[in-house]
């Protein structure tokens, strides 16, 4: 009898060892993204087994108690995150390493020609209202049109385009987030914005040019255009019919007007004041290609393209370009 009842005991904590060995708890968990950043969520997965409750201890005196949990960490750092099951006290730990969230440049638009209107924008990772202050330095072919140079967003453009043979128009900017300071430098590549076509009336005939400033091609008679060309003959008549021979035009946009006469080529603001001479030459018609942001002019020596005059000033950013020799013009149009 006594044999029989060790029998039993002995199959019982078999048995017992058995069903406590299928039961192991292994307590493990992964983590994304890989990387994180200051002040963003981290997405934490529980990948243990036969365990009933857990707690998470992030490292930085935050805790949870769901199964899978979600963190975000207010510092960069290196954090030891700690998954216990409460019963069994198995536990898992991995190192999170979480770095600064460190600023950038944006720009409005991925395509940027000269004298373009272009918005720059600091991008700063602060969910937490640290303390954050922006400058922008710009070198000397970046104007600035609208807002401050310690404002996180201001309005630019730019008086030179981006040559093969040299490095793009670079950008820079230092924010300080608290008492840490970040310098961020950003380059562009500024293209040359064509103008697709000048139309130009003159004693001898109307004259069709290709204006690529700096570059441009050789104007060629109106009637004896290459119906290659995309271009529409009776528009550019029409538009040189319908033009008026000005020697005074309106920049809105800037506030100036341009003027001129037997005395030469002025600008000044729209109150008169600050005049600036541009050339001496005399004056014969003046026309603003708003959209491609030059002024047209004539001389008796030829056709002149200047870019319009930004940021305040009166000072040309870069000198009049003769396209043609073209004299006693008497319209000009600027076609798209």
């Amino acid at each position: 009898m006594v044999s029989k009842m060790r029998r039993y005991l002995l199959f019982f904590c078999v048995s017992l060892l058995l069903c406590v060995g299928c039961r192991r708890v292994t307590v493990d968990f992964t983590y994304s993204p890989a990387s994180p950043r200051s002040g963003e969520a981290v997405t934490f997965t529980n990948l243990s087994t036969n365990g009933e409750d857990y707690e998470w201890k992030f490292g930085d005196n935050h805790t949870a108690t769901a199964k899978n949990s979600t963190h975000t960490f207010g510092k960069a750092g290196t954090y030891i995150v700690t998954l216990e099951e409460t019963h069994s006290h198995q536990q898992c730990r991995h190192a999170v390493v979480v770095t600064d969230s460190l600023p950038a440049i944006a720009f409005s638009s991925d395509s940027i020609c000269r004298y373009d209107s272009v918005w720059l924008y600091a991008q700063v990772w602060n969910p937490y209202d640290h303390s954050v202050t922006c400058q922008w330095s710009l070198d000397t072919y970046t104007q600035l049109l609208k807002g401050q140079l310690t404002d996180d967003s201001i309005c630019v453009l730019f008086t030179r385009a981006s040559d093969g043979l040299l490095e793009d128009v670079v950008v820079a900017l230092t924010v300080r987030i608290d008492d840490t300071s970040y310098e961020v430098t950003k380059a562009v590549t500024v293209y040359e914005k064509p103008t697709w076509a000048v139309v130009l009336r003159t004693g001898s005939g109307d004259w069709y040019q290709t204006v690529y400033l700096p570059y441009y091609d050789e104007p060629i008679s109106l009637s004896e255009l290459s119906s290659a060309v995309r271009f529409d003959e009776a528009e550019a008549r029409q538009a040189l019919d319908d033009a008026r021979t000005t020697l005074q035009v309106a920049d809105p946009m800037e506030q100036k007007k341009y003027y001129g006469g037997a005395n030469g080529l002025f600008v000044s603001h729209t109150n008169g004041a600050n005049e600036v001479c541009i050339t001496a030459d005399s004056i014969g018609t003046l026309t603003i290609d708003r959209v491609h942001q030059r002024l047209f002019y004539s001389t008796q020596n030829g056709v002149y393209a200047l870019p319009l005059i930004y940021a305040g000033s009166n000072q040309v950013a870069d000198p009049p370009v003769r396209i043609n020799n073209l004299n006693e013009v008497v319209a000009i149009v600027t076609m798209e």
